[in-house]
């Protein structure tokens, strides 16, 4: 993977589904299976969406988006608009260690939380996100 000229972004949401990146980037981006060591996905409080929350033992399953230009960075930051920020955190891709970025929530994520689950997310919200995704996008 040719990580020259960005630095790779981890998803761990929505963004794992090929469709929702479409609607946001507008194109599909390299694709890498990777893991967050230390992390769990559970649901942000109150949305249907995840976030991220460190966890002893535990791994956070996602992707690295590679070859991202500033233009892409806009649009996933308008996607994940003031809930989240966009920070480097560690991250395995089989067995090499590697610094991403990933979007962190802001809020303050109870450790509780329940998991969160893609397919439950595509089987009960996709339609409905990628439609309000393709509106921003096409603005």
């Amino acid at each position: 993977m040719d990580r020259s000229l960005s630095q790779p972004l981890f998803v761990y949401g929505t963004l794992m589904d090929g469709d929702m990146r479409r609607a946001v980037l507008g194109r599909e981006t390299a694709l890498f299976r990777a893991e967050a060591p230390g992390f769990r996905t559970v649901f942000f409080p109150g949305r249907v969406y995840p976030a991220l929350i460190a966890t002893e033992g535990a791994s956070a399953v996602g992707f690295l988006l590679d070859g991202l230009t500033s233009g892409d960075f806009d649009a996933l930051d308008r996607y994940e608009e003031d809930e989240y920020e966009r920070r480097p955190i560690e991250v395995l891709e089989g067995t090499h260690r590697l610094l991403a970025q990933t979007y962190w929530p802001l809020a303050s994520i109870p450790a509780d939380s329940l998991p969160w689950m893609l397919e439950d997310w595509q089987r009960n919200h996709k339609v409905r996100a990628l439609v309000e995704a393709f509106e921003v996008h096409s603005r």
